[in-house]
């Protein structure tokens, strides 16, 4: 995962990730007690995103089979059905 310095001081480094990994992430978290949903969302309007598949193809890019739940699949594919709604 690549990573761009956004701040740094003399004790502290601060980077951050661009919007398709950070989508990636969001998307196989999956966590209902937070705003992925509505972050994922956003992030999919911010990048244009025109179909499911593309979203999958950002979690295999970012993120490691292993560390991919079950759950990911069915929050994807409901973020995606909103997305469009």
């Amino acid at each position: 995962m690549q990573t761009s310095l956004y701040l740094e001081y003399s004790n502290l480094k601060i980077h951050n990730v661009n919007a398709d990994c950070l989508l990636a992430m969001k998307l196989t978290s999956a966590r209902m007690d937070s705003t992925d949903m509505d972050d994922s969302i956003f992030l999919m309007n911010m990048l244009n995103i025109h179909s499911d598949n593309q979203l999958f193809d950002l979690i295999e890019k970012y993120i490691d089979e292993d560390n991919r739940a079950v759950s990911t699949k069915f929050f994807t594919n409901e973020a995606y059905s909103q997305y469009r709604a």
